[in-house]
């Protein structure tokens, strides 16, 4: 799950074929592969028959939460309605929670995340509703990562409703930055998966943004300069630079803005 978190899979890669037996390997395990492999048509295959089987009727086993967030996973990138219409009563009953494997073998996030982007492909309940859910729950539990996978879902949904969302755009930008910075590549790459969600309307960078937090933490241009291991007058540019994009004439009105962006 941690390689997973920090694309650390390429060597697995190398040895799945996509033909691999269901009664020879953990099938589930097997979805989650596929599906982070982005290997459609084996993910398809296994997933068609993880539903055929008791895996898709609720268990008491320690590993079904880690079962239901890696088919609901691979139901999301197949945009396979049917599978999302017959999970979503299963993830419903764990609304509200974080699904863990075991105990604390692994940790997917809130319940709720996966409920909303299941009815976000089911084009039904309430989405948002459930996002905000999930990101309360990730907030007061302090999980960043968790976090930042929330924010993509929310993003992704609010851009097929509307390409020209700037929610979406604030969203993407925060997840780009915190993503960047902390190194998970795969919430980056999910983020940089539809090309609607590679710009902020604002046309702040992630640098600027990272200058920003900065600043609202108290520090000087020189000190920032020293962290960053740049120079003064490359952050005094780079200040002139965030002025513009947020119509701001001064420090305290650029960390408002961005304050009101979220993206502190």
């Amino acid at each position: 799950m941690i390689k997973r978190e920090l694309g650390q899979l390429a060597p697995v890669r190398g040895v799945i074929t996509g033909t691999e037996s269901p009664h020879e390997h953990w099938a589930p395990g097997l979805l989650g592969l596929y599906t982070e492999f982005e290997m459609r048509r084996p993910a398809a295959r296994m997933l068609a028959w993880l539903l055929d089987q008791d895996a898709a009727v609720r268990h008491e086993s320690a590993e079904w939460p880690a079962v239901l967030a890696l088919l609901t996973e691979a139901a999301v990138f197949l945009e396979d309605r049917d599978a999302a219409a017959r999970l979503r009563p299963l993830m419903l009953e764990y609304a509200g929670l974080n699904l863990m494997s075991g105990y604390f073998v692994s940790c997917f996030g809130s319940a709720d995340r996966y409920l909303g982007q299941l009815d976000g492909l089911l084009d039904s309940g309430d989405p948002q509703t459930s996002f905000d859910a999930a990101l309360a729950l990730d907030d007061r539990l302090g999980a960043a990562l968790d976090a930042a996978h929330t924010r993509t879902a929310l993003a992704h949904w609010l851009i097929s409703r509307d390409a020209r969302s700037r929610d979406a755009l604030v969203l993407a930008e925060r997840v780009r930055a915190d993503a960047t910075a902390a190194g998970w590549a795969r919430v980056l790459r999910a983020v940089e998966r539809d090309a609607r969600l590679r710009g902020r309307a604002d046309g702040l960078t992630p640098r600027e943004i990272e200058i920003l937090r900065l600043i609202d933490q108290g520090l000087t241009n020189r000190a920032i300069a020293a962290q960053l291991f740049i120079s003064e007058h490359t952050v005094a540019n780079h200040m002139r630079s965030i002025f513009t994009k947020t119509s701001s004439s001064n420090r305290s009105h650029a960390v408002r803005y961005a304050r009101d962006e979220g993206l502190m």
